[in-house]
């Protein structure tokens, strides 16, 4: 910095070379805007896996620095006395969450956020959740499906803007977040600080609200998001755990481990000496995670993927060491982990460390629907090589003293899928061919109509957005009585129904006395058949040929992406055991 310094100083006296020096102004600006990879986390622009190993022309940068207790919280420090003057709207509200747009101030900006609370009420109020979106995020919507799955589970979410994005820009910007990296080191480090004090000011917002329970308040953040939660947690005693995900530290392993664009035209810069690396990694070292101590060991997941070239694998195994309580998960996926499976990990993980929320023990995550409806879910071991998270599910209706056991797989996709929900009969009859199919896979206890009424209670749960949004597979002998199949035959054929997110929402008041009280549903003289329920209906001679058909109509080049999804690779991953050069001394990796 002291070069730019002198070369202004020469500027002021040689009026002349004023043009000059405006124009070097803006290439070290466009220089210094490479230096947001260096804690870099979720850029839109997907980089393919490159054989090419590390940039080997750089010099040996400085490893961490291991700051002392002390001064890293001087660093960190902040007047928690100063007034939030929070102010908060409601948008909209759901029959599990209400739906408000908060704003708060902290260090003298204003922060934008979303706040989703359940309308279920709790004793002890219910748990919350910060969570951060990621670089360049051009949405505030972009943590929105993570905080509706949390809050339709009883857990409050709030998901606030990072500085210098969406509402939070200030002044002309390219895009998104550009003012937040596009500065000088010491303006990077301070906007880190900045959003790392301002989550910690969500914080005694939240701690201070009558329906939350501060004593079960987590910090999540993903990409970017999740290294400025990472730092959060750390500074943070009141969190009571953390979920990080596809994230890291280590400023100057990324420097020389990330493939991502701009890490790549960084490396090339640096060839040149225009700027001393060194010095940066050194000005970047207190909002690099792997720096702060964990001084409050807390359970924390990570969850990361293998072929991530925007957040090397590496570096997220440092994140993972240098905390004191956390599990790593993997999947051989880009920097776009599976947000479904994402999402159940993330409820299952706030469940198990927040048993007084549930009960003691906590039985998982729970899910209630209307109009009786109570699902508890248990997110199952992954298993290196599976596509698919698998949950059990168990379907309770408590006012009618019934319950089924259920079992639905989450595909590890970011499209926009249907779900199909089949018997376990059927399941053994045509698994095999419908595990292929990117969609949910809900397997039920048997073709009952209390089975069938559970399964679209839940995939109306599940919000997915696909149309038709659920197709039920089912021998034709099941609905012999209420269809055209004679009897005689029907045993060897199977029935394809189509069921629109419309058709699935009427199943709910039509099948109400199978959840509600016998007194309240003593009307009901006749109980409706899934064929009376459905939009269309199909006819096949086995439950392959179904399938089949199935497969014609599900087909993933027609599927759409997951919204915020759009750039992400078009994949669809296994678990994983972790990358292979590193799982050997990696530490708590699952």
């Amino acid at each position: 910095m002291w070069a730019v310094t002198n070369r202004t100083v020469t500027a002021l006296r040689k009026p002349a070379h004023t043009h000059r020096h405006s124009i070097s102004r803006i290439l070290w600006r466009g220089i210094y805007s490479t230096i947001a990879a260096l804690m870099l986390t979720s850029l839109t622009i997907p980089i393919p896996v490159s054989g090419a190993p590390p940039f080997a022309g750089l010099s040996p940068l400085p490893g961490p620095k291991a700051f002392d207790a002390q001064s890293i919280e001087d660093f960190y420090t902040y007047d928690n006395r100063r007034p939030l003057d929070p102010s908060i709207v409601m948008l909209d509200s759901s029959e599990w969450y209400q739906h408000y747009d908060l704003q708060y101030q902290s260090e003298g900006d204003t922060v934008y956020s979303h706040y989703f609370v359940p309308v279920l009420p709790r004793n002890a109020g219910s748990p919350a959740i910060i969570g951060l979106h990621g670089m360049f995020s051009d949405s505030e919507q972009q943590f929105w499906m993570l905080a509706e799955f949390v809050a339709k589970r009883g857990i409050a979410g709030l998901a606030p803007s990072l500085p210098y994005h969406h509402r939070r820009s200030k002044g002309v910007q390219l895009f998104s977040g550009q003012k937040f990296i596009v500065d000088t080191p010491q303006s990077i480090r301070n906007n880190i600080r900045r959003a790392v004090i301002d989550m910690r000011r969500a914080l005694d917002w939240l701690s201070d609200r009558p329906e939350i329970d501060s004593q079960t308040i987590t910090m999540a953040g993903a990409s970017l998001g999740g290294i400025v939660a990472s730092l959060a947690y750390k500074m943070e005693p009141r969190f009571r755990t953390a979920v990080f995900v596809m994230a890291g530290c280590g400023v100057s392993g990324i420097a020389q481990n990330s493939e991502h664009v701009l890490v790549t035209a960084f490396r090339e810069i640096t060839k040149t000496k225009v700027l001393n690396l060194q010095d940066i990694v050194e000005t970047l070292q207190p909002v690099d995670p792997i720096n702060v101590p964990d001084l409050y060991p807390r359970p924390v997941l990570m969850i990361n993927g293998t072929k991530d070239t925007i957040m090397p694998p590496s570096e997220s195994v440092k994140l993972l060491r240098s905390l004191g309580q956390a599990q790593q998960v993997w999947a051989d996926s880009s920097h776009y982990f599976p947000a479904y499976a994402a999402a159940y990990l993330l409820a299952s993980f706030l469940a198990e460390h927040m048993p007084e929320s549930y009960g003691i023990p906590a039985p998982g995550s729970v899910l209630q629907v209307q109009p009786g409806w109570r699902f508890v879910e248990a997110v199952q071991p992954m298993v290196p090589g599976e596509d698919r998270l698998w949950v059990d599910v168990e379907a309770q209706a408590p006012s009618a003293g019934a319950s089924s056991a259920h079992r639905v797989g989450v595909p590890m996709v970011n499209k926009v899928v249907p779900v199909i929900a089949v018997s376990a009969d059927t399941f053994r009859a045509a698994g095999a061919d419908l595990l292929k199919l990117p969609a949910f896979i809900h397997v039920m206890a048997s073709d009952s109509l209390f089975d069938f009424a559970a399964a679209c209670a839940y995939a109306s749960a599940l919000g997915l957005g696909h149309e038709p949004l659920l197709y039920y597979l089912a021998p034709s002998a099941s609905f012999a009585g209420a269809s055209s199949v004679p009897v005689s035959t029907a045993w060897e054929r199977y029935t394809l129904m189509e069921f629109s997110a419309a058709h699935v929402e009427l199943t709910r008041p039509a099948t109400a006395a199978l959840v509600l009280p016998a007194a309240s549903t003593a009307s009901v003289t006749s109980w409706p058949s899934p064929l009376d329920l459905c939009a269309s209906s199909s006819t096949y001679s086995s439950a392959s040929a179904a399938a089949a058909a199935l497969a014609a109509r599900i087909q993933w080049d027609k599927l759409k992406t997951l919204e915020h999804f759009e750039k992400a690779p078009n994949e669809w991953p296994s678990w994983s055991a972790g990358p292979p050069d590193i799982n050997d001394d990696a530490g708590s990796i699952q």
